[in-house]
């Protein structure tokens, strides 16, 4: 399967921040794996243990490839969506900039026409 550039450099800037997160997913998991032996149903009612579980999930993710490179996919949409965005907002500031400099050029050549006229009906 041929993977772009664009792709394999987003599946590496995606698994940066799971990587760096590595270490204390890691602990919080074998934290988590000795004390289910002795997990009592109170534990289950607990932050600690959801977010164990939160945890887990990351460290799944950071051993299939695979979900790196549909974040990649993800990234690289969301990457064109935000693209675009920002090209329709400076589409819209440019016109608006381009009316309001037609709109104050002709109000200063319209006042300055009256002003010419007002000393034109003075002589």
């Amino acid at each position: 399967n041929h993977r772009t550039t664009l792709q394999r450099l987003s599946v590496y800037f995606c698994s940066f921040p799971l990587l760096l997160h590595y270490h204390q997913v890691f602990s919080r998991f074998a934290s988590w794996f000795f004390t289910q032996t002795t997990a009592s149903f109170s534990d289950l009612n607990s932050n600690a243990f959801w977010y164990s579980k939160v945890d887990m999930f990351f460290f799944l993710l950071l051993f299939n490839f695979n979900n790196f490179v549909n974040l990649g996919v993800f990234f690289k949409r969301l990457l064109k969506l935000i693209v675009a965005f920002v090209a329709t907002v400076l589409k819209f500031a440019v016109i608006f900039c381009f009316l309001f400099c037609a709109a104050f050029t002709g109000l200063v050549l319209t006042k300055h026409v009256c002003v010419l006229d007002m000393h034109n009906l003075d002589q």
